[in-house]
């Protein structure tokens, strides 16, 4: 039998893989699948760097479990840049799995942790990670450059502490394209960008982060981030009680970009914290924080008790120097006050509560 080259050259680099394995095992198609043990042996060693520089894994659409333990990602000894992708498969009634484990010491990852180099992960749901502080279900970490999500759904994951979902612990770069975040727990339940994650950068496009308990998106207070959000829904997502920052908690040297975004529905329980409030908290003076095209609907931030103190919404800062600009947005139905979803004394939309904040708007509607 004649084999075209072209035709050798495009099975090069593409491996399959599903929970048992099938036939010889190789991985190199659906009938010789490669089980989760020999690509986990396979596919972390660094040995192995040139075989899966710019490789595609396959993953059939069922569950998959990695043990006890997670997969690190290390190539620090390559002699190369390094690129991997994980592509999972989506049918009409299932898709790719991959189970995470409950981590007993803190800072750990659930599923998958990133040291170096390049990965673009498709198609898979992370879900079950439960673990104390710092604890998520995906890490980047050290001397990673760039990670890239698609149509991925992060469920059901939690923490103690910060991170849930995702977690940035360097300076990368973080992609996440038609993603779904959703009934997550913890501070940054969907994405954190820790102390650590110095000149890091976020991009998040045409996602959903919805029903999280938590701060939604956390930038911590040491790190050096820009955020850059376009046509992402935040909604119904919930504050831990005492705690604002239901969609979103703004700490660090951070410039965040807002654009076509929806914030729907979300709450803060204050409880009987006075010196926080609104589904966006700012809580730092070096933030640049622009929504454009944006609507707010339906949120709501309510303390406990009634207190003479001036509560917002929308955005709320109490001795802070942020800057924050309003273009073209609408902000409609939206409570803040005593009783959960009636208003009250001191509620207000936006409030900056002492210190030498700018807030600008432009052509803004609110009503």
């Amino acid at each position: 039998q004649i084999i075209k080259l072209s035709e050798i050259e495009s099975r090069l680099g593409q491996y399959y893989v599903t929970p048992e394995g099938a036939g010889t095992a190789t991985g190199q198609s659906w009938e010789n699948a490669m089980d989760v043990d020999k690509f986990k042996e396979f596919a972390t060693n660094q040995e192995n760097w040139q075989l899966l520089n710019g490789s595609v894994f396959h993953f059939s659409a069922d569950e998959f479990s990695f043990g006890d333990g997670f997969l690190v990602f290390d190539f620090s000894d390559a002699e190369e840049y390094i690129e991997l992708t994980f592509e999972g498969t989506v049918t009409a009634t299932d898709t790719t799995t991959f189970l995470g484990r409950t981590n007993t010491e803190e800072d750990k990852a659930g599923v998958l942790w990133f040291n170096t180099d390049s990965y673009l992960i498709r198609n898979i749901k992370f879900t079950g990670t439960d673990g104390i502080d710092g604890s998520t279900a995906i890490c980047v970490n050290e001397n990673t450059k760039e990670v890239t999500f698609e149509n991925c759904w992060f469920r059901g994951n939690s923490t103690t502490g910060t991170g849930a979902s995702i977690a940035v612990w360097c300076g990368a770069v973080l992609n996440i394209k038609d993603c779904s975040f959703s009934d997550n727990y913890g501070y940054g339940s969907a994405i954190v960008l820790t102390d650590y994650a110095k000149n890091s950068v976020l991009n998040i496009t045409d996602s959903e982060i919805k029903s999280n308990i938590g701060n939604a998106i956390l930038t911590q207070g040491k790190s050096i981030a820009d955020v850059n959000a376009t046509r992402v829904v935040f909604k119904d997502n919930r504050s831990v009680t005492d705690d604002a920052g239901s969609a979103v908690y703004v700490q660090g040297e951070v410039t965040y970009n807002f654009t076509d975004c929806q914030f729907v529905g979300n709450t803060c329980d204050l409880g009987t914290n006075l010196g926080l409030g609104g589904i966006v908290a700012v809580d730092t003076d070096n933030a640049i924080i622009r929504f454009d095209g944006c609507l707010f609907e339906n949120n709501d931030c309510y303390r406990d008790e009634e207190k003479n103190v001036p509560l917002g919404t929308i955005i709320h800062l109490h001795n802070k120097q942020a800057t924050i600009y309003f273009n073209a947005c609408e902000i409609k139905n939206n409570t803040s006050g005593v009783v959960a979803g009636c208003g009250g004394k001191g509620g207000s939309m936006i409030v900056n509560r002492g210190g030498a904040a700018t807030i600008a708007m432009n052509n803004c509607s609110m009503h």
